[in-house]
């Protein structure tokens, strides 16, 4: 459970959503968790006594977002090789986190829903994903980006759930591929990622059962290909694997489930 104070320049939406979350305790006093808006607008978390933990808010449509948007279209990259061809359908990214490979997944356009069940990590990716979706209408002709990939960020989903329960619920009625990235678990012994990793690694915690029982939800979909990120000499999960398309320092492991 989080105590969280938030500014008055907070949206009511945002405030009414976490007084409903069952993770989330809006504190009535500023706190060590602070949820604000910063001097561009933007949604942002920060802690008040962890230094290292520098505010974090998520932009999308930044110079250094937009150009690695653009160039990541003329890429090959081995996780767009294992999901596929968008035509092929939806994509559900299970693990969604800050959107690390959101803008990747877009680029070669996908259509992606993107799901998140931490709250507060939920909120900072949907205020960046509104942002991306109004500058890609607005200002389409100044970003310059092709129609199939605007297609797909207007098509863009970002959805607070549970992924095991979602998988549960019924994703057999639906098609595509789904991805996993549960790589962002601290090293055993190890010093804590910098950046947005590093809040990532405070604000969630998932034990190893959680991940394979994640792994166990997506695998036991129908007609799905399942891509799971994977370090380089990681083991691969039971199941029915097909094919590891390998990058520098990590893969990605691609089962078909029938």
């Amino acid at each position: 459970m989080f105590e969280v104070f938030v500014a008055d320049a907070v949206s009511e939406d945002v405030k009414s959503f976490l007084k409903k979350s069952k993770d989330v305790q809006v504190a009535e006093e500023y706190l060590q968790w602070h949820l604000a808006l910063n001097d561009n607008d933007q949604l942002c978390l920060s802690h008040i006594e962890e230094k290292k933990l520098k505010p974090l808010a998520l932009d999308f449509v930044s110079a250094r977002s937009l150009h690695k948007m653009r160039s990541l279209q003329r890429s090959k990259q081995p996780l767009i090789k294992a999901l596929g061809r968008p035509e092929q359908g939806r994509v559900y990214d299970l693990t969604a986190g800050f959107g690390g490979d959101l803008l990747l997944m877009l680029s070669a356009g996908f259509h992606v829903t993107a799901v998140e069940s931490n709250p507060l990590v939920y909120l900072l990716l949907s205020d960046a994903v509104n942002r991306l979706k109004f500058a890609a209408e607005s200002e389409a002709e100044t970003i310059g980006f092709p129609k199939r990939v605007t297609d797909a960020i207007s098509k863009l989903q970002v959805v607070h759930a549970d992924s095991v329960t979602l998988v549960e619920a019924g994703m057999n009625r639906a098609t595509g591929a789904v991805y996993l990235d549960p790589m962002f678990e601290a090293k055993k012994g190890g010093r804590l990622s910098q950046g947005p990793m590093q809040w990532m690694q405070r604000l969630v915690s998932h034990s190893e059962e959680g991940v394979e029982s994640l792994v166990r939800a997506a695998l036991s979909t129908k007609g799905f290909r399942v891509v799971i990120k994977r370090g380089l000499k990681a083991d691969r999960f039971d199941g029915p694997f097909q094919h590891a398309f390998a990058g520098s320092s990590v893969r990605y492991d691609m089962y078909l489930t029938s």
